[in-house]
C-alpha cells in the first residue's frame, strides 16, 4: 500500500506502535497487525531504523505466541538480527536502544530461551536421563560413531547397537537420536544389500529432521545433520539443500562466537560448503567461499577454485588448432586438474579434449589414463544416478586399460587409485583396487620423493589406512597410521590412533 494525504506515514506508524504495545501487553491479534504494518514500512522505507527495529520486535512476539519451542527459536534469531542491525545502523538512537533491551528482557522470560553472551539465543535442552555411567559410555560411543564415519565396520556395529539402546531408553533426547540416525545409515552404507542402504538412508533422514526440529540451535545435532546430508549422493537424496542450510547456520554461529567448536572444524565446514554450493550449480556463492578460504588460510587449491586465480577454464578451439598434441595433452591435464578441485565446466571440458587426443593417439597411455579419470568426473557432477554410474564405470574401463599396459606410471596408478577410492564401495567393491595403487605409490615415493608432493603422500598414508578400515582390517588401517603420525609428525593425524 502507499502512503495517501488521508494517511500520512506519521499516522500509520504512530497506529502500529500502539498495536506494539498492545501486543507486548500480551494481545496476539495486535502483534500480527503491528508486524504487517512494520513490514510495510520497512518494504517502503528501507533505511528507516526505528521502524526496523520495531519490525524486529514484533517478529519477537510472534515467536512468544507460539506453541513450538523450535519456531520460537527461529523467530527470535530473525528478530534479533534485525535488532542488531537497526542498533548498528544508529546507535545513538535511545528508542532503538530501548526496543533492543525490551527484546532481550522478552526472551529471558520466554520458557526454554536464553541469551548467551554472544547475543545468540539457544534453546535449553532437556535434561539427559543417563547415569554417570552411561554418560561415560557415551562418550565412548561417540568415539566409535567417529571410527564408523572413518569407515571402521566393526566399531559401526557397536556404536549403531549403543544408540539404538540408548534411544530406546531415552526417546525424547535429540542428541541420542541424531547419532541413532548417523549409525543407522552407516549400517546400510556397510551393507551388501541396496534395500538396507537406502531404507536406512531414509529413515535417518527422517529421524535427523525430527531432532533437528526439536532442539534447532544445538550445534552438534545439525553438524551432525549437515554432514550426513553432505555425504549422500545428491542424484537418490536430494540432501543438498539441508546441508547447505545447516552449514550456513553454523557457520553464522562460529562467527558470533568461535567457541563453540574448533577453527579445523569451522574451514572443514566452509570446504564442504562450497562443495555443496558447486554441486548444485550455484557457482557466486561457491566462489565467494573459495576466495574467503583462501584469504583465511592461504592454502593454494582455494586459489585454483577462485575466480580470481587467473586459471582459464574455457578452451579456445582457435588456440588449440595452433597446439602440438604434447601442448594439447598438457592442457587438458590442467583441466583435469581443475575438475577434480570441483570445477564443473573443466571437468566437461577436459573431458571432450581428452577424448579427442585419445582417438588421435591410442597408445597414449596418459591420454588414454586421463580421458577415462575426466569421463567419471563428469559422472560425479551428474544428478543423475544413471549417469553417475555408467561415467564411473566407462573411466575405470580406461584406466584399467592404460595401467595394464604401463603399470609402473606413478600418474596413472593416482589416478585409479583415487576413482577406485571414490566409487561407492556397496555398489562397486573396490578398495582393494586403491589399496593396490595406493601401496604402489607409497613404495615409489620411498625410492623417489620427487613423484609427488610430501603433502599428497601423507593423505595417501591416510587414504590407504581408511581403505583398509573400510575392509575391515584394522590392524593394518592402524599400521599405516602409525606411520603417517610418525613422519608427518601432524597433530591433527593422532586422533586416527585413538
Amino acid at each position: 500500500m502507499a502512503f495517501s494525504k488521508a494517511v500520512t506515514l506519521e499516522d500509520f506508524f504512530a497506529e502500529a506502535v500502539n498495536l506494539h504495545k498492545l501486543g507486548v501487553d500480551g494481545d496476539k491479534e495486535a502483534v500480527q497487525k503491528a508486524h504487517r504494518m512494520f513490514k510495510t514500512i520497512c518494504n517502503f522505507y528501507p533505511q528507516n531504523y526505528l521502524a526496523q527495529a520495531y519490525l524486529g520486535n514484533t517478529i519477537i512476539l510472534l515467536g512468544r505466541d507460539e506453541d513450538y519451542p523450535y519456531k520460537r527459536s527461529r523467530l527470535a534469531r530473525k528478530g534479533l538480527k534485525i535488532l542488531d542491525r537497526a542498533v548498528s545502523k544508529e546507535p545513538e538512537n535511545t528508542e532503538i536502544g530501548l526496543l533492543r533491551d525490551l527484546a532481550d528482557k522478552e526472551l529471558r522470560i520466554q520458557e526454554g530461551v536464553v541469551i548467551t553472551n554472544s547475543g545468540v539465543e539457544t534453546e535449553e535442552e532437556p535434561e539427559t536421563c543417563l547415569s554417570d555411567d552411561s554418560k561415560k559410555q557415551l562418550e565412548e560411543a561417540k568415539e566409535l560413531h567417529r571410527r564408523a564415519l572413518a569407515g571402521d565396520k566393526e566399531a559401526t556395529q557397536k556404536a549403531f547397537a549403543f544408540f539404538e539402546q540408548a534411544h530406546r531408553e531415552n526417546p525424547d533426547d535429540h542428541l541420542i537420536l541424531a547419532y541413532y540416525a548417523d549409525c543407522l545409515s552407516m549400517v546400510g552404507r556397510d551393507s551388501a544389500d541396496h534395500s538396507l542402504l537406502f531404507g536406512n538412508a531414509i529413515k535417518a533422514m527422517m529421524h535427523f529432521d525430527k531432532a533437528v526440529n526439536g532442539s534447532s540451535d544445538n550445534i552438534e545435532i545439525r553438524l551432525l545433520r549437515a554432514n550426513h546430508s553432505y555425504r549422500l549422493p545428491e542424484g537418490f537424496f536430494r540432501r543438498s539443500a539441508t546441508a547447505i542450510g545447516d552449514y550456513e547456520y553454523l557457520i553464522q554461529r562460529y562467527e558470533r562466537d568461535n567457541s563453540i567448536f574448533d577453527k579445523e572444524t569451522y574451514l572443514r565446514i566452509m570446504d564442504n560448503l562450497g562443495k555443496v554450493y558447486e554441486r548444485l550449480g550455484i557457482n557466486e556463492e561457491a566462489q565467494l567461499v573459495w576466495d574467503k578460504l583462501f584469504s583465511l588460510t592461504g592454502d593454494t587449491k582455494y586459489q585454483a577454485l577462485s575466480k580470481n586465480s587467473g586459471e582459464e577454464t574455457h578452451f579456445d578451439p582457435v588456440k588449440a588448432r595452433s597446439m602440438t598434441w604434447k601442448q594439447a595433452l598438457q592442457e587438458g591435464i590442467r583441466l583435469h586438474r581443475l575438475a577434480v578441485a570441483g570445477n564443473k565446466k573443466a571437468a566437461r571440458i577436459a573431458a571432450a579434449l581428452l577424448e579427442g587426443l585419445y582417438k588421435a593417439n591410442p597408445n597414449n597411455t596418459l591420454a588414454e589414463g586421463y580421458y577415462g579419470s575426466s569421463v567419471a568426473l563428469v559422472g560425479r557432477n551428474s544428478g543423475n544416478p544413471s549417469v553417475m554410474f555408467s561415467h564411473g564405470i566407462k573411466g575405470l574401463k580406461l584406466l584399467n586399460k592404460a595401467v595394464a599396459r604401463d603399470s609402473q606410471n606413478p600418474q596413472l596408478r593416482l589416478l585409479r587409485g583415487y576413482l577406485a577410492y571414490n566409487l561407492p564401495e556397496t555398489f562397486f567393491h573396490l578398495s582393494k583396487t586403491a589399496i593396490e595403487d595406493f601401496r604402489f605409490l607409497i613404495q615409489a615415493y620411498d625410492k623417489n620423493k620427487s613423484i609427488i608432493s610430501r603433502e599428497l603422500y601423507w593423505q595417501i598414508l591416510h587414504d590407504l589406512g581408511a581403505a583398509y578400515q573400510r575392509l575391515g582390517d584394522n590392524v593394518r588401517a592402524r599400521k599405516i597410521w602409525s606411520k603417517l603420525v610418525k613422519e608427518s609428525k601432524d597433530p591433527k593425524y593422532q586422533v586416527l590412533l585413538l
